[in-house]
């Protein structure tokens, strides 16, 4: 049986999709920890256990703004308490104060999941959801949820 729309049709409706993201989109900053790699040249090195007999080294966390493009929708009204993951698993459960939905294509996906914190509009989130996939044909962008930080992070002075 055939379609009721042609790929052609689905092609076009996905155009008007990416039209309307990069239209709202607004610029997201994520920050992550950059990895640091430890080499020992040193034959006290054991290996199984990863220490070193007398070490020397000192090591320092750096956390590196990432900019991304993503649509937020601050989550306000009665109605929007109840969207994202708690909707698709069919359980009416509400979103605390201060949460913020984002869809973001899939170059931000990886970055979100590994995200210390993000900052939008001058404050800062932690993640509190898993990714949700948005696209009426496939996947297109992805969904996340973030709650407003309660505590400052120390690496926030660190950042540009």
């Amino acid at each position: 049986m055939a379609g009721f729309l042609s790929d052609s049709q689905k092609k076009s409706i996905q155009a008007v999709f990416k039209t309307i993201h990069e239209t709202f989109e607004r610029d997201i900053i994520v920050y992550t920890l950059a990895r640091t790699t430890f080499v020992v040249t040193d034959n006290a090195y054991n290996a199984l256990y990863g220490t070193v007999a007398n070490p020397q080294t000192t090591e320092t966390q750096t956390v590196v703004p990432t900019k991304y493009k993503g649509r937020i929708h601050y989550v306000g009204r009665a109605l929007d308490q109840y969207m994202g993951e708690m909707r698709a698993n069919g359980v009416l459960v509400g979103l605390p104060a201060g949460v913020i939905r984002i869809k973001i294509e899939e170059a931000g996906k990886h970055a979100f999941t590994n995200a210390e914190y993000v900052k939008v509009d001058d404050e800062n989130y932690e993640l509190i959801s898993g990714t949700s996939i948005i696209g009426p044909f496939g996947v297109q962008y992805y969904e996340v949820f973030l709650q407003r930080s309660l505590s400052s992070s120390g690496a926030e002075e660190a950042a540009p």
